[in-house]
């Protein structure tokens, strides 16, 4: 999970805390666009699973 979030990491420049169907998740943007949803999993105070989503198609949606 550590090595995912340091590949994303060069993105948390332009990224926004937000709620998708009320989940809080990050999105970071590229060019004023989506490039990313992270969404993590929360379990005693620890992040147990972390998600995310590069799919350009369904960014869009």
């Amino acid at each position: 999970m550590a090595s995912q979030a340091i590949t994303f990491a060069r993105f948390a420049a332009d990224a926004r805390l937000v709620l998708v169907n009320g989940t809080p998740v990050v999105v970071s943007f590229t060019e004023g666009r989506p490039s990313s949803v992270m969404s993590f999993t929360i379990r005693g105070g620890r992040i147990t699973a972390l998600n995310i989503l590069i799919d350009p198609e369904r960014l869009t949606a």
